[in-house]
């Protein structure tokens, strides 16, 4: 009889190992899942198990899932709760659920249903305890406990982007020219040897580029080992590689300026030697640069000259010819001799493009570090390096106290993207959790390995159980023998995702691919093929590759891409809607162009990469708007406002004419104006804040709620913040970041869905269309590597050098170079295995030719070879399209619809009267009620500068008597004086005063006071009085409840303060008791 487990949820049959990876009974699993095998529903299945095989409603307390997005963390809760409450209906609406659960954790369909009611309300009663969260926020807990060991302030603030504090700390560098006159001269250096290598000249760019680099995690032990050394060290590095560069030139030309004096010395014309490109236009070469890159494509007949001896042409005969004989060996051992230079002048070349790059990026990280001491911040890609020292040396349980919480089992989703750091910090808290017999899984798939830009390292799970990359003097080893005794390896081969046509496709091109990967890195596709579900019989792919005579005619490789994805998407209306066909790209760039052409052809697109802020005609408006008002003689500004706002309804104005006749470019400018009721007044408007100014101007714009306008005002909050309020730095910032600043819209299920290949990851589309497969397999001349240095000769013991294929190679430095070129191959092979395995039923491919160094080759290569490939067309079709009608939409399910855009102005009421009156005209004003108002105060206060402002409103409004106003404000102006007080009631903070937070059951709680400073929230509740334990109990219980709040509207860091304003005793609450 076939068990229920046996079956998919949609009833069809599981495969073997499918079986086995639900049915692991406590076992530790590593689950290799390949693209749509059900990777989520495992882990999912998993953590349930483990939070419903006891009567205990809190084991789920003891799981920690970690996740590497947000949007991850979320989809596996959401899953979770959906699977808690199907379980805990009387009448499942998914039967066959519960028996695959009844099968898993032994337990009857009554315990099942009572036990996940219990767990289902017990996670939503205690959300924050509800550990799935990225692997960036566990770490910041563990940051937050051990914030003393490390050296850090409490209260420290995290930086989000690295990449601008780089770029902060090179212009802080290049600002120091001509006054440092140390730097001065090494900045000078390097830019003399980029010229000289025919490099970019934007310094702080290439600067920054090469330090984000080499900021990453593998780079590190190398930074580390580079402090103890001094300015001097380096010099002494960059003299000794210059020195013996000069001298291998040196010696070069000497050996090639003498053998031209013996040439020339027996009156040899050069055109008697042998070849087009003869030996004498070599040796002139040398003599004059030295320049071993510059060699010409007749060293291979020089070679065999110099074998033979034999310099003479052959063609003729010549009067010289004797002579030539007679020099022939001094000639050859010349040539030879030269050419000997070859590995030593590639080698040091390398060295030289590179010594004052590492000089200057020593003093890059160097003040990074001085901006992070003097802002009490941390980079996010700091946290891994700083709590590994902490987690490799200190015992596990240790660990779980500072953290507050022990946790007995780990899951780990995505593991192929893990970093080394990551992993092993890990490792002491898994092995000790395998130790003690508790269950762990880690699931990933190494095909889908595309984050090893961010440090992440596929070879971990390819060679799980062995740990990669051990470092040296650890406790690695025993951990490793855990590892291997405890593995148990799964596979997920059946596709749930995909029908059989794509399936099959998928297995034949990447089969036949991995044949180009090295036998190291072909390793991650082991386990590549799949079977299609049952019944999932059907599906189509279309391959199209340009021809050489279509990519030669009038139109741009762009225009064809961009007419062939438009075509695909037209051929698809009447079987598909919109919303069920997604493009994906490599390149953000590459995207603007086919969201323009789509749209331009009435086609709706949604993406979160490709709609570019400053493309929206509101946002130029807007925009515009504020040029004018800033300079209300700005003619371009004009002629965009004109064409925006005047559309058909005006004459159109040839930009020619008005700007040879500006009086009637005015005259129609101020007609749109006035058709528009959009009056400039720019003196009164500069005086605005920038964020009020922009509310102003979209009022006068349009009067509906727009994600663009919700996008400018962010930019314009976030501006603010760090410049404080200048609009020419914010329209300058405008410019400068036009081409990045992007709009992230709402799900449509009505608009066709655009993103890059690294967002389409973990989702799926009924269609899918992939264009632009041309895309380079090498970046590795921008791949830093490190060469060993003899620390007594240059004075430091390492050094960076970029790669280059042919100066590696003849540096002996072939081995490196192949391994990043192999693992390059594989990233493309990864980009595209995450592209083609997200189609459901139709997929699409367009490529076009390149050179060998593109993808696109070995693409046209394995798809050629499949049966059905038709060469003349270019083109190969599998399966049939099928026969449909689009699914219904369900957009806006919640009825709800944004209100229409109003100014604060619009928005605001007042109330006469307060129903909270803070004291009784018959009586004096107790300490209980003075302490009342100046609670009041702090509530309502927006910043410190508005003090005197708030007290006269709240004596306007009858709450303050006007005897009391002197005192209160000296005794704020008291509180303020508290740093830690003052910074948060900061101009910059942003900040809201008593606002109502409704919970699940629809009551409203009202914290003192929320700031708000990029992903963290912090909570103030003023009070009164002295702390005691009683009240202390009562107090920290309630500001809990208000940080849960913000948890479960999704704020990933919550941080909570008591203030006692008479004592000024501030007491941080922390999550758990």
């Amino acid at each position: 009889m076939t068990t229920a487990i046996e079956q998919t949820i949609e009833g069809k049959k599981l495969e073997q190992n499918q079986r086995k990876a639900v049915l692991t009974d406590g076992k530790n699993i590593c689950v290799n899942a390949g693209a749509g095998s059900g990777k989520t529903f495992t882990l999912v299945k998993e953590y349930l198990s483990i939070a419903l095989k006891t009567e205990s409603s809190t084991d789920f307390k003891q799981i920690l899932a970690i996740t590497f997005t947000n949007k991850a963390a979320q989809e596996m809760k959401e899953r979770i709760l959906s699977h808690l409450r199907s379980l805990s209906m009387e009448v499942s609406d998914d039967p066959k659920l519960v028996e695959i659960y009844k099968e898993s954790t032994g337990l009857s369909k009554e315990k099942i249903r009572a036990r996940s009611a219990k767990v289902h309300e017990r996670i939503l009663h205690n959300y924050s305890e509800f550990n799935v969260l990225t692997i960036d926020k566990f770490v910041h807990k563990l940051i937050r406990a051990f914030s003393s060991d490390l050296g850090l302030q409490n209260d420290f603030n995290i930086e989000l982007d690295s990449s601008a504090t780089i770029g902060e700390a090179v212009d802080q560098i290049m600002s120091e020219a001509g006054i440092n006159q140390e730097l001065t001269e090494l900045l000078i250096d390097y830019t003399l040897r980029n010229s000289d290598d025919e490099k970019s000249w934007n310094l702080n760019k290439r600067l920054s580029n090469t330090s984000n680099e080499i900021n990453k995690e593998n780079h590190l032990k190398h930074l580390q080992s580079l402090q103890k050394f001094k300015t001097e060290d380096f010099k002494q590095m960059i003299e000794v590689i210059e020195r013996d560069y000069n001298k291998v030139q040196k010696e070069i030309k000497s050996i090639a300026r003498h053998i031209l004096k013996q040439i020339d010395a027996a009156g040899i014309d050069p055109s008697d030697f042998t070849g087009a490109s003869h030996i004498g236009l070599f040796f002139e070469k040398m003599a004059k640069r030295a320049d071993l890159d510059v060699l010409s494509k007749s060293m291979a007949t020089h070679f065999k000259s110099a074998e033979a001896d034999q310099w003479r042409a052959k063609s003729k005969k010549v009067a010289s010819a004797d002579m030539i004989d007679s020099l022939a060996p001094e000639i050859s051992a010349a040539f030879l001799s030269i050419i000997d230079y070859r590995p030593q002048y590639s080698k040091l070349h390398l060295l030289r493009a590179n010594c004052h790059n590492l000089a200057l990026l020593t003093k890059v990280m160097a003040t990074i570090q001085k901006i992070r001491d003097e802002r009490n911040m941390i980079l996010v890609s700091d946290f891994n390096r700083m709590i590994s020292s902490i987690v490799m040396n200190e015992s596990a349980p240790y660990i779980y106290e500072r953290v507050g919480e022990k946790h007995k089992h780990y899951f780990i989703d995505e593991f192929q993207d893990t970093s080394v750091m990551q992993w092993q910090n890990f490792l002491p808290l898994i092995d000790n959790s395998l130790s003690t017999g508790h269950k762990n899984l880690v699931v990933g798939d190494p095909k889908q390995a595309i984050y090893r830009w961010r440090d992440g390292e596929v070879r971990q799970m390819v060679e799980l159980p062995k740990i990669f990359d051990k470092p040296e003097k650890s406790n690695l080893d025993d951990i490793e023998r855990t590892l291997e005794r405890n593995k148990n390896e799964q596979v997920l081969n059946i596709n749930w995702r995909s029908q059989k046509t794509v399936v099959d496709f998928n297995n034949e091109f990447f089969e036949a691919f991995k044949l180009h990967l090295t036998e190291e890195h072909a390793k991650a596709y082991d386990h590549h093929r799949q079977a299609p579900r049952e019944g999932a019989n059907g599906g189509y792919v279309r391959y199209k590759f340009f021809s050489q005579e279509e990519l030669k005619g009038e139109k741009s490789a762009d225009e064809l891409y961009e007419e062939e994805v438009l075509s695909i998407v037209q051929s698809l209306e009447g079987r598909y809607h919109y919303g069920e066909i997604a493009i994906l790209i490599r390149k953000k760039k590459s995207g603007d162009h086919l969201a323009d052409k789509l749209i331009a052809n009435n086609i709706p697109v949604v993406s979160p990469d490709s709609l570019l802020l400053m493309k929206n005609p509101e946002i130029r408006k807007v925009v515009n708007l504020l040029r004018l008002i800033l300079d209300p003689s700005d003619t371009i500004a004009k002629l965009d406002l004109l064409k925006d706002f005047g559309g058909k309804d005006l004459p159109k104005l040839a930009e020619g004419v008005a700007l040879r006749v500006p009086q009637a470019m005015d005259d129609s400018f101020h007609l749109i104006l006035t058709q528009n009721q959009i009056s400039l007044d720019s003196k009164k408007l500069q005086g605005l804040p920038i964020y009020e100014l922009l509310t102003q101007l979209i009022g006068m714009v349009s009067k509906e709620t727009e994600t663009y306008f919700e996008t400018l005002l962010d930019q314009a909050l976030k501006y603010v913040k760090k410049n404080g309020e200048d609009l020419v730095g914010f329209m300058n910032m405008l410019d400068e970041k036009q081409e990045k600043l992007t709009v992230l819209l709402p799900e449509s299920q009505g608009a066709v869905k655009l993103m890059t290949i690294h967002k389409s990851k973990g989702l799926q589309y009924p269609v899918v269309i992939v264009p632009h497969t041309d895309w380079p397999i090498t970046g590795v001349g921008d791949h830093i590597d490190w060469l060993q240095l003899d620390k007594n000769e240059y004075g430091i013991d390492r050094t960076i050098y970029a790669h280059n294929e042919k100066k590696m190679e003849l540096a002996g430095l072939q081995r490196e170079y192949a391994h990043e070129y192999g693992s390059e191959v594989v990233d493309s092979a990864n980009l595209l295995y995450v592209a083609l395995t997200r189609a459901e039923e139709e997929l699409y491919v367009v490529s076009k030719h390149m050179g060998k160094s593109s993808v696109s080759p070995l693409i046209n290569q394995v798809v050629s070879a499949m049966p059905g490939y038709d060469e003349e067309l270019g083109e190969l079709r599998l399966g049939e399209q099928p026969a449909r009608t689009p699914k219904t939409l369900q957009d806006n399910e919640s009825g709800i619809s944004a209100p229409p855009f109003a100014t604060w102005r619009e928005r605001i009421s007042i109330s006469t009267t307060d129903s909270r009156m803070l004291f009784d005209d018959d009586s004096l004003l107790s300490p209980r009620k003075h302490g009342e108002i100046v609670h009041e105060i702090l509530a309502r206060l927006p910043h410190y500068g508005l003090v005197g402002e708030t007290i006269a409103k709240m004596q306007e409004d009858g709450l303050i008597k006007d005897d009391m106003v002197g005192a209160l404000e000296a005794e704020i102006e008291h509180i303020f004086t508290h740093p830690r007080v003052r910074s948060w009631f900061g101009k910059e903070v942003t900040a809201k005063a008593e606002c109502d937070i409704i919970d699940r059951d629809g009551l409203a709680h009202r914290p003192d006071r929320l700031i708000f400073d990029e992903d963290c929230v912090t909570v103030l509740d003023f009070k009164t009085g002295h702390p005691n334990q009683e009240s202390e109990t009562k107090y920290q219980q309630q500001i809990r409840e208000y940080g849960q709040l913000m948890e479960e509207l999704g704020y990933p860091e919550v941080k909570m303060y008591l203030v006692y304003s008479e004592t000024l005793d501030i007491q941080e609450v922390t999550a758990h008791v």
